[in-house]
């Protein structure tokens, strides 16, 4: 088997490169600014479409220009270039805001619009695959991820552990509703098996840790690992909202303080999988590196 995997120089795919060779599998990165990359995934097997906007935070003018953006452009191609070579299957790895917000008025299995930009465009490229890989016959699997954490983790996953490492007060004593994660090897397990197993047809997947964690919980379970003196202050959701509305950083709060989860029971079924760790394994592990790291 040789898996083909686009954006395998970012975070999660550096870690599922790593993970697939240890496991003996035959790995073709695809640079996709090359001339004639769709040449190279001629004789792969899977290809795991990573490659993709890790932030968007545009104002959507209209539709028409959000089918227009290079995501979803290169999404086109990608599953035709899949398809005209012979893979397998495809596996494209997307994000749990395409899905939208929870709406309990919604009738089962709906979903809601994406609430951000992000999401919005998520969303549009997740549609740009299934229209493409519909017409060319290929199965897909559409992984929605939750936040991905693990070593060599960016942004503000870095940025809260760097704070709770230090020990400074955090005022989230009242960012009490859960939200999913997945640790990067479980991540890279659920992967494994999307590559092993062809669906049926178009499939989306919504991998995670078994644990929910609140905001507030992830901040004292890092705390008790780095063996800080971080305190959670109580102050009021209300005013965390203006506050950060008022810094221009209103999508942080929703980050922080509003629910977002996944069951995702119907995915082990499909895949017959299991997170082989826990969530407090997961952290171990990526606070380890953080400590490592700061050594130097």
């Amino acid at each position: 088997m040789i898996v083909a995997v686009t954006g395998a120089s970012g975070f999660i795919g550096r870690h599922l490169t790593e993970h697939l060779r240890t496991s003996g599998i035959s790995v073709r990165e695809i640079n996709l600014r090359a001339n004639g990359w769709e040449e190279t995934l001629r004789g792969a097997t899977v290809l795991v479409h990573l490659a993709g906007s890790a932030h968007f935070s545009q104002r959507r003018r209209s539709d028409v220009d959000l089918l227009q953006h290079d995501d979803v452009l290169l999404a086109h191609r990608v599953v035709a270039a899949a398809a005209s070579s012979g893979l397998q299957h495809l596996v494209h790895v997307s994000s749990i805001k395409a899905r939208g917000l929870h709406d309990s008025s919604l009738p089962p299995h709906s979903e809601a619009l994406p609430a951000d930009a992000y999401g919005q465009l998520k969303r549009a490229v997740e549609v740009a695959v299934k229209e493409k890989a519909e017409e060319s016959g290929l199965p897909v699997w559409i992984a929605r991820l939750p936040l991905v954490y693990g070593p060599r983790v960016r942004a503000n996953f870095l940025l809260l552990l760097n704070v709770v490492s230090c020990g400074f007060p955090l005022p989230l004593g009242h960012a009490t509703a859960p939200r999913s994660y997945i640790g990067i090897r479980n991540l890279c397990s659920a992967l494994t098996r999307c590559i092993e197993l062809s669906p049926n047809a178009n499939m989306t997947i919504y991998p995670a840790d078994l644990e929910p964690l609140s905001t507030c919980e992830l901040v004292r379970l890092m705390t008790d690992l780095f063996d800080s003196n971080t305190v959670l202050l109580p102050v009021p959701r209300w005013i965390m909202r203006v506050s950060l509305q008022m810094l221009g950083k209103g999508e942080m709060y929703s980050r922080l303080f509003e629910e977002l989860t996944v069951d995702c029971a119907n995915t082990r079924d499909r895949l017959n999988w299991q997170p082989p760790f826990t969530t407090r394994e997961e952290l171990e592990w990526t606070i380890q590196w953080h400590s490592d790291s700061r050594s130097f």
